[in-house]
């Protein structure tokens, strides 16, 4: 991602972030790497029927307050820093963090299927894939 696209998202994402979330790993004061972790609010969406206004908004702030589940959208780490288990290590914080706000469920959206470094440290710490999700391409006639 460009500097400009992560900007973007950092300021569509503010207002549901939850910093305790959203973990930094910092060798000698340099970031080496991050996760994102958001509470799941597809759980308080589904109550909106699509529509945020007039009184939709309403109903989102009231479910909002079941939600128990997040979501970790993305995690990276710098070459040279991979390997060591941060990448697992940062992701039990974004689940123990999570139960102290009553998230008592995590899924890690989005990993390819050959990712064997994120994989296999989320095998580590127990987690299981549950969901496999496929692109497949075919040149058309024209």
């Amino acid at each position: 991602m460009t500097s400009a696209e992560i900007e973007y998202m950092a300021k569509q994402l503010k207002p549901v972030v939850n910093p305790r979330l959203c973990p930094l790993a910092e060798v000698d004061g340099e970031v080496i790497g991050f996760a994102l972790g958001l509470p799941d609010y597809n759980m308080a969406l589904r109550h909106v029927n699509g529509r945020l206004l007039p009184f939709g908004i309403f109903k989102l702030l009231w479910h909002r307050r079941k939600i128990d589940a997040a979501r970790t959208i993305t995690l990276g780490l710098k070459p040279g820093f991979r390997k060591l288990g941060l990448d697992a290590a940062m992701i039990t914080h974004i689940y123990i963090e999570g139960n102290s706000l009553g998230i008592w469920r995590s899924e890690c959206s989005w990993i390819l299927e050959d990712n064997w470094d994120m994989r296999r440290g989320l095998e580590r710490i127990g987690a299981v894939a549950d969901k496999t999700y496929r692109l497949y391409g075919k040149t058309l006639p024209a």
